[in-house]
């Protein structure tokens, strides 16, 4: 899920992880270079193609198996956007001060995006509504399966927008992949580096829940830590770096 800062939530305690100390030590920003913090680990883990089907023992080895998998993916979603003629006028056009054209243009984009999705991560994405969203920009739903944009983003940027329905087009996919883990669909055999990152998020999911259930506001002390959590990490940065390249800001 996907918000703005309001104010600030999150007891201490969440965060009191293993994870936490080594993911700070190596953590810069979303997106930046790993520290020498990553050294201490074997570099056959952390480099090269990772075959163990061993969850990442650090947050800093999370980073470069999320890398592995996903990098290459995430610049196909770039460059799939990039082609298309109706991207390119969507961010000429989009304009804050008209949330109406924006509304237009949002719904004419949505289907190009989910479509560009579906072909860079060969998953099933879920379809989206424009509606309030429980307080937050964006949500996804898994038992439903749908994606739900606040009609707030109407009157922000088109980075803001794309970046939020990417985002959580993104946390659809680590539903799936999180449901393949103990489950065989249609053929569907997960790889290592697949299982790999499923079962470290799979291992996070008690403090996601309860990041989640806390509410959609954060101070920015709090929201760098929160970035610490495996999916919110993956699906900020991925929705972050696309959607700036795409609009040319940051």
């Amino acid at each position: 899920m996907k918000g703005k800062i309001r104010h600030s939530w999150l007891t201490e305690l969440l965060f009191e992880h293993e994870v936490l100390t080594a993911g700070q030590d190596a953590y810069r920003r979303p997106g930046g270079e790993i520290t020498p913090a990553t050294q201490q680990y074997d570099r056959a883990e952390l480099l090269g193609s990772y075959q163990s089907s061993e969850p990442p023992r650090t947050f800093a080895a999370y980073r470069i198996i999320l890398s592995q998998l996903f990098d290459a993916k995430r610049q196909r979603l770039f460059d799939l956007l990039a082609a298309e003629p109706v991207m390119r006028s969507a961010t000429t056009e989009w304009s804050p001060r008209s949330s109406v054209t924006n509304a237009n243009i949002a719904r004419v984009l949505v289907p190009f995006v989910v479509k560009a999705l579906e072909q860079s991560y060969e998953f099933n994405a879920p379809p989206v509504e424009f509606a309030p969203a429980a307080g937050f920009l964006g949500t996804y739903d898994s038992r439903h399966h749908k994606i739900t944009l606040s009609p707030q983003l109407f009157g922000s940027s088109c980075k803001e927008f794309l970046d939020t329905l990417i985002h959580e087009e993104i946390h659809a996919l680590q539903g799936e992949l999180l449901a393949l883990l103990n489950v065989q669909r249609r053929g569907r055999i997960l790889t290592p580096v697949e299982r790999a990152i499923a079962q470290y998020w799979k291992n996070e999911e008690p403090k996601y829940r309860s990041a989640l259930a806390a509410g959609s506001q954060m101070s920015p002390d709090t929201k760098r830590r929160y970035l610490l959590i495996g999916q919110e990490f993956h699906a900020w940065t991925t929705g972050h770096f696309v959607a700036s390249k795409l609009t040319g800001r940051s």
